[in-house]
């Protein structure tokens, strides 16, 4: 897959050390560049929203909704997993099932494990870019990151913020503050749901 996408970005045949960072770091232009697209004129202060709740939005076009799950997939299956610490993450069987071409088996980017990222620096742009967007106060694609990808950027979040075998670093207590707003929302977004339900 990596190598299929490269061939566009000017690194075909370099490998998947240098061709990885390069694909992901397209598609997450990509997915910055898609979220701006769909941030609603002057949403500045409306509170978050799902895309249920909005117009004309990408969750009411099914081929639309397909283009984006594919792109979550590529940067979680092939940016976020292989980046991880050995054991991080759920495992990929249990995973939900990716929209992207039969045969694309995310791999780690070493065969040995790892008390620490096998690619921390991807790892944390990754999670950098996707933090962002679902901390953007407008409305944009943040419901469909949540439910497409939610545990995986939790995954990486809780790498990045937890791992004791990292050096410390400025933006760990950031992270772990991220994170805790991930659980929290979930928790209450969870809790109204069901109690919708009942």
């Amino acid at each position: 897959m990596l190598q299929i996408l490269s061939q566009t970005a000017g690194t075909d045949g370099a490998g998947d050390d240098v061709e990885r960072p390069t694909v992901i770091g397209k598609a997450l232009d990509i997915l910055i560049v898609v979220h701006e697209a769909f941030v609603l004129p002057g949403s500045q202060d409306v509170p978050q929203q799902s895309y249920s709740e909005v117009a004309d939005s990408p969750m009411e076009d099914a081929k639309r909704r397909r283009m984006l799950h594919a792109l979550l997939d590529l940067i979680s299956l092939e940016g976020i997993y292989p980046s991880l610490s050995s054991g991080v993450g759920i495992p990929l069987q249990q995973r939900v099932i990716s929209v992207l071409p039969a045969g694309i088996i995310a791999k780690k980017a070493h065969a040995v494990t790892s008390s620490v990222p096998h690619d921390e620096p991807l790892l944390r742009r990754i999670i950098g870019v996707l933090l962002d967007i679902l901390n953007d106060p407008r409305p944009g694609i943040q419901s469909i990151i949540r439910s497409r990808i939610l545990s995986d950027v939790i995954s990486g979040t809780s790498d990045l913020a937890f791992n004791p075998m990292l050096e410390a670093s400025s933006d760990r207590r950031g992270l772990q503050i991220a994170l805790a707003r991930i659980v929290e929302g979930y928790v209450q977004t969870a809790s109204a749901t069901y109690l919708h339900r009942r």
